[in-house]
């Protein structure tokens, strides 16, 4: 992220309040004095969640004591699910979360591997999220990012540096599963002008909702163009 050199701050004071940055640390440095970063009372994403570490620091003279708050309790879940089906895995969701009650809890369910069979959407999470609330969770999260199948078959491209290694991507994918009922040329088109708008940054000046609308504006254009 932008930032800027020690050197910008004043020196020789005792305690350098930091603030925003969503990381937790604490220096003393040579001829300033402590500089602290608290992170932030509310976690904004997966991995601060499993963390669980969120509060402030407690600064008398040149001590620090960190005080950590917990607004809602947190309950992690991580199932490592290579080589296993996706019922496996449900099971073992379930057996997490039998015999337990999950009042005034944020529940953070975080799968990774590769299933021997099936795909990662044949994973019932309507029925595990149902579950957790009817056991009356706050909020039920999930990430499956690092979850692959092995109805994809491995991408083998040049590690060599290649300008063309959006192209090789596509080329290695298109038409392992049906989509839309597109022919290799049609999808390949597709994929490459979905690629093109959801890499579209927002504009000066523009709010989030009119840049979601324009978003949502030039995938409805794209779709109809090839019929679907």
């Amino acid at each position: 992220m932008e930032s800027a050199p020690l050197s910008f701050l004043p020196k020789n004071f005792n305690y350098y309040a930091g603030g925003h940055v969503h990381y937790i640390f604490n220096k003393k440095e040579p001829n300033y004095g402590m500089i602290a970063y608290p992170g932030s009372l509310s976690p904004t994403n997966f991995k601060e969640l499993e963390e669980g570490t969120h509060g402030f620091y407690f600064v008398d003279n040149d001590k620090i004591e960190f005080e950590n708050i917990q607004v809602y309790n947190v309950f992690s879940i991580n199932i490592d699910c290579e080589n296993k089906t996706p019922q496996e895995v449900e099971e073992e969701i379930k057996k997490e979360i039998e015999d337990k009650e999950f009042i005034n809890t944020i529940v953070t369910i975080r799968l990774q591997g590769c299933l021997k069979q099936g795909k990662p959407s044949d994973i019932n999470f309507k029925e595990i999220f149902s579950m957790l609330y009817d056991k009356s969770a706050y909020f039920v999260m999930r990430n499956t990012s690092a979850l692959t199948s092995k109805e994809f078959q491995e991408v083998e491209i040049n590690v060599e540096p290649s300008e063309n290694m959006e192209e090789d991507l596509i080329k290695e994918h298109v038409g392992q599963v049906p989509l839309f009922g597109l022919d290799k040329e049609k999808e390949t088109e597709l994929t490459k002008r979905l690629m093109r708008i959801l890499q579209q940054e927002k504009q000066e000046g523009e709010t989030r909702a009119v840049f979601e609308e324009r978003i949502k504006k030039d995938l409805n254009i794209i779709l109809k163009q090839l019929g679907i």
